[in-house]
């Protein structure tokens, strides 16, 4: 009898807590993102990347970056190297001109991995992680003044 009991308290204490763990998760993905800018309720990447468009059409360009974007349609994410030998600083990536968020920073050599419910469109709305209408066509960085060209590539 002893034994039902602490079995049945320690289920009930093992359900609130998950209930506030779960309560309090309130970011884009449930895995945390390995870049801590991007560890924010989906509403204010939102409400973020609200705020950057429309997309900067008027400057100037910068050709294209040392750097590749590999696009992961069967794990909804983006794979970014920047091998430019400099951490990129405050850039927007942007995904068809369509669909943006902003990067504090993109260390040099290092891939990182942006979750495509990391990225949102005018009205707030993440990129569809059911792609088979919406593709990745072109892949931009804004970084201070200008805008440059980010070659990519589909991935897995």
């Amino acid at each position: 009898m002893k034994r039902i009991a602490c079995c049945l308290i320690s289920s009930a204490a093992l359900l609130a807590i998950a209930a506030l763990v779960g309560c309090k998760i309130e970011r884009a993905t449930i895995i945390p993102s390995d870049i801590p800018s991007l560890n924010k309720p989906a509403t204010q990447l939102a409400r973020e990347a609200q705020l950057r468009f429309p997309f900067p059409v008027d400057l100037e360009r910068g050709g294209e970056i040392a750097g590749r974007a590999e696009i992961g349609y069967s794990l909804n994410s983006i794979s970014l190297l920047n091998f430019s030998g400099q951490t990129w600083t405050d850039v927007d990536l942007w995904i068809n001109r369509e669909y943006v968020v902003n990067l504090a920073e993109v260390p040099s050599n290092k891939l990182i991995t942006i979750n495509f419910k990391h990225l949102f469109n005018e009205q707030g709305v993440h990129y569809p992680t059911r792609n088979v209408q919406t593709k990745v066509a072109k892949v931009e960085l804004r970084q201070g003044v200008r805008v440059f060209d980010l070659p990519s590539q589909a991935g897995r």
